[in-house]
């Protein structure tokens, strides 16, 4: 009588041929999960459930048990010796729909739906993607911090850094490395710019630890979603870890992905290079292929430069210049005048003469010390030219033929000096 009232019920199928609900059972029991360790447990309650249906569901079982290694003589023994729950039907069910309403972790999609998907935006067009892991590395005092700093509040602002047009967004800057000069760099740029600098860059002069999850939370906590974090330097953030080693290196990369997907934005790591600037990005080569964008600062001399290294899904490779321009910020006790630098593009061709020509200064004494020289030496080899031609003239005619129809060059007696050692 129990088992009448449940077949009575309607649990959504509604009125369906014996070969549709079994079918939908089928479909259920694929969502259904068997724990290893309570295997026999789990298709006992399947047969509960599936016996408040009848006994034309037996084939359904027998299918479900099968696929577990269950025998069929061993699948029929539980079948007839279980009996009909509700409570099974009704958490078999419940199973069901908190497995088929999860979402599920991958979404595969065609190439119609990827073309129709919004084009990625950047964040500095060209050089630095809206979401993802960037490097802006360097050789040492290459200017690398000083141009982080002015990405920063073009980032901030929303204006054009180096003609590349920006799309606003808070940042976060992590001083890690000059702490005590970030303050004389944020007062030069104000001055040279003749405004302040944007309320939403923010500066963390606080020890940090990438490889730390909690200083990677606590970090992520005080950024804006969808904001930019330079780290400056990777080195300084990561102490006492092995740039070269994979190991270490894979917990460092692990950490700013981790702090990136935390913030959703962009997370830049300032780096160096390595004793071969040449050889790009110092540490090992798992991090320069995790990077979404880099940029490499050069210098040669007072030139300095930056491009893009690395692009994903973009170009690179466009090389611009700069300088560093002194500002004076403050004097000290001492009554000096305390410095700091600023970055100030420059254009390719000016760039390349400074660094390739160099004005001198000279002085009246060295002007004519350099012509003296130089009339010297003009003398010194209009004299040997004169000799040269002396000796030749002369074999010509006391040696009796010329040297070039097979006669003795140095028969001369007046000359008894061959013409090479002449010359020399």
């Amino acid at each position: 009588m129990a088992e009448a009232s449940i077949q009575a019920k309607d649990f959504g199928f509604g009125p369906k041929s014996l070969e549709e609900r079994q079918n939908d059972w089928r479909e259920i029991l694929a969502f259904i999960p068997v724990r290893p360790k309570q295997k026999d447990e789990d298709i006992r309650a399947v047969a509960q459930a599936l016996k408040t249906n009848g006994a034309d569901f037996e084939p359904v079982f027998l299918e479900f048990a099968k696929k577990y290694g269950i025998r069929s003589h061993r699948a029929k023994w539980i079948w007839s010796k279980e009996k009909a729950e509700s409570d099974a039907f009704e958490e078999l069910l419940e199973q069901y729909n908190a497995a088929k309403n999860q979402r599920p972790r991958f979404s595969p999609l065609s190439a119609a739906m990827l073309e129709a998907m919004p084009a990625p935006n950047s964040r500095i067009k060209g050089v630095l993607p809206i979401v993802g892991l960037a490097a802006l590395y360097g050789a040492s005092a290459s200017g690398k911090s000083f141009l982080g700093l002015d990405m920063a509040a073009s980032i901030a602002e929303g204006l054009p850094f180096f003609g590349h047009s920006t799309k606003p967004a808070p940042v976060g800057y992590v001083v890690l490395e000059g702490e005590g000069g970030i303050r004389g760099r944020v007062i030069a740029w104000q001055r040279h710019h003749g405004r302040a600098m944007p309320d939403n860059v923010r500066f963390l002069p606080q020890p940090f630890r990438i490889t730390d999850p909690q200083d990677v939370t606590d970090l992520a906590a005080v950024c804006p979603s969808g904001s930019v974090v330079f780290i400056d330097t990777l080195n300084r953030a990561a102490p006492g870890m092995d740039e070269n080693s994979s190991k270490d290196m894979g917990a460092m990369i692990e950490g700013a992905k981790a702090l990136q997907r935390l913030i959703g934005g962009l997370v830049v790591l300032v780096a160096h290079t390595g004793k071969d600037s040449a050889k790009g990005l110092r540490g090992h080569s798992s991090l320069f292929a995790a990077l979404d964008a880099a940029i490499l600062v050069s210098r040669e001399g007072d030139a300095r430069s930056w491009k893009v290294d690395k692009a994903k899904d973009g170009r690179d490779g466009d090389t611009h210049y700069f300088r560093l321009h002194v500002v004076e910020i403050d004097t000290d006790e001492d009554g000096d005048a305390v410095t700091s630098c600023v970055v100030v593009p420059e254009e390719s061709s000016g760039a390349s003469t400074r660094s390739t020509f160099k004005p001198v200064e000279l002085s009246e004494g060295d002007f004519h010390d350099i012509c003296s020289k130089l009339i010297i030496r003009v003398i010194f080899i209009f004299i040997l030219v004169v000799c040269s031609l002396a000796t030749h003239l002369a074999t010509h005619i006391w040696g009796g033929e010329s040297p070039r129809t097979g006669g003795d060059s140095n028969s001369c007696p007046y000359f008894p000096i061959r013409s090479h050692y002449l010359l020399l």
